[in-house]
């Protein structure tokens, strides 16, 4: 900047766009069937509505805390500048064991992978825990 701090530039969401229609020559697809850029806007890259479902008008930015391409963590902050996950992928999390004892009558799982991802994504946006009295759990180390 001109002051000498260092940023990075960001693109405009008309720029973005302008990028993603850049790709549209390198869709291999048939027209009629899949007309258009061959890179998606996702869902997560829209403000969400009063119903909670995205608003396809409202762009919102979009973060992502990524420890490798297939587990990664998509969020926004809200008004307070809490973060709010939109989607996480757990692919890479399918072999593993919880190490949260599960009760024989539980329907699901507990939080065990969710609390850690959560605490990773709150820790980026530089959030303290929701629970900062508690003690990181033996597991996770």
């Amino acid at each position: 900047m001109a002051d000498g701090t260092r940023a990075v530039r960001a693109l405009s969401w008309q720029e973005v766009e302008e990028v993603r229609q850049r790709f549209t020559a390198l869709n291999r697809y048939d027209p009629g069937a899949i007309s258009g850029t061959i890179l998606k806007c996702e869902d997560e890259n829209f403000a969400l509505g009063p119903d909670g479902k995205p608003d396809y008008t409202r762009r919102e930015q979009l973060y992502c805390y990524a420890v490798s391409e297939k587990l990664y963590a998509l969020f926004n902050l809200d008004e307070h500048g809490e973060p709010r996950v939109r989607k996480y992928s757990s692919l890479v999390l399918g072999q593993l064991r919880s190490p949260v004892a599960v009760r024989p009558t539980a329907t699901r799982a507990p939080g065990s992978w969710t609390h850690g991802r959560d605490r990773s994504v709150r820790r980026s946006a530089n959030k303290q825990s929701r629970s900062p009295g508690k003690t990181t759990p033996r597991w996770s180390n």
